[in-house]
């Protein structure tokens, strides 16, 4: 299990009630319409895929590594795991069924051609449809490693899905690249990550927590919010990265790519810290009575 599932898990409707009562939703008063327009319906993909190139494009600003290894790195690792055992799991690239040791072997050369054309946009600034076919890629080797699926569809993209990613990266504002350097990409949580199976946040910047939302509808839902707050919470419990000296967050922010819009508030206004400390001890018990760790199980969908 994951905080993500921990919080969606249709059984744990006590903790959702327990979530929404300590800590009520801010309203979200802007009314904005989105200003690009999805390529395609795989709304997943692209935004993981958004995800990598916004985080390379920070990597470029700050000059320096926000974090690493990639997720995708862990996928290639259990196709590897997969691939040694000589599993008879189907796998598919580009439509075409291939054996695991073959994928394997694909998903290795894959990956280093997408960290080749990373390297190279840090040198040139340039957004190509090159780049972006990389970035679906490393999206659809998350899946791998999220959720256990092998995409029918791995390594393939369409120009509609480049030219989406292109105008999403276009209205990224000066506002989240003008932060400082204390900055971390898909950041963990230590002790506190292990306590519900696992978490990683999308971005945090300075001292603030960002979620990353790739959606046509500008709207503060609750799972949002809750997710911020758990995270909050589990870098209480492990600092961030495993390091407990380090615990910068003070503000928390949902960041809509579609609308160029950061939206933030400070944890201070949404509850005193006291309150934060009371429910921790609490959300531990709880995940303590009610949680279950279940291993990654690897599936094939069809899309």
């Amino acid at each position: 299990m994951s905080l993500t599932s921990l919080l969606r898990a249709k059984e744990n409707q006590e903790l959702r009630t327990k979530f929404k009562e300590v800590f009520p939703k801010p309203v979200l008063k802007n009314k904005l319409e989105p200003l690009s327009q999805p390529g395609s319906n795989r709304y997943s993909i692209i935004g993981t895929a958004f995800d990598y190139l916004l985080r390379l494009k920070l990597e470029s600003r700050y000059s320096k590594k926000l974090n690493r290894p990639f997720v995708a790195e862990k996928a290639i690792e259990m196709v590897s795991f997969y691939a040694e055992r000589d599993s008879k799991i189907p796998a598919y690239w580009q439509l075409r069924q291939v054996s695991m040791i073959e994928f394997d072997a694909i998903l290795k050369k894959e990956f280093e051609k997408c960290l080749e054309r990373m390297e190279e946009y840090l040198v040139s600034q340039k957004i190509t449809h090159e780049l972006c076919q990389s970035a679906i890629v490393l999206a659809q080797l998350d899946g791998i490693c999220r959720a256990g699926y092998f995409d029918r569809n791995f390594g393939i993209s369409w120009l509609p899905e480049w030219e989406d990613l292109v105008s999403l990266l276009k209205l990224i504002p000066e506002e989240i690249e003008s932060f400082g350097p204390n900055s971390f990409y898909n950041p963990t949580f230590g002790e506190g990550s292990k306590l519900v199976g696992g978490a990683d946040a999308d971005l945090i910047l300075d001292d603030i927590l960002i979620e990353i939302k790739v959606t046509k509808k500008l709207e503060l839902r609750r799972e949002y919010f809750n997710q911020l707050i758990g995270y909050y919470l589990l870098s209480l419990v492990g600092g961030v990265n495993g390091n407990t000296d380090i615990k910068p967050i003070k503000r928390i922010g949902v960041y809509f790519a579609r609308h160029g819009y950061l939206w933030q508030i400070p944890l201070s206004e949404i509850a005193p810290q006291k309150t934060f400390d009371e429910f921790l001890v609490w959300f531990a018990d709880y995940v303590k009575r009610t949680g279950t760790f279940m291993p990654v199980k690897v599936h094939t969908i069809y899309t």
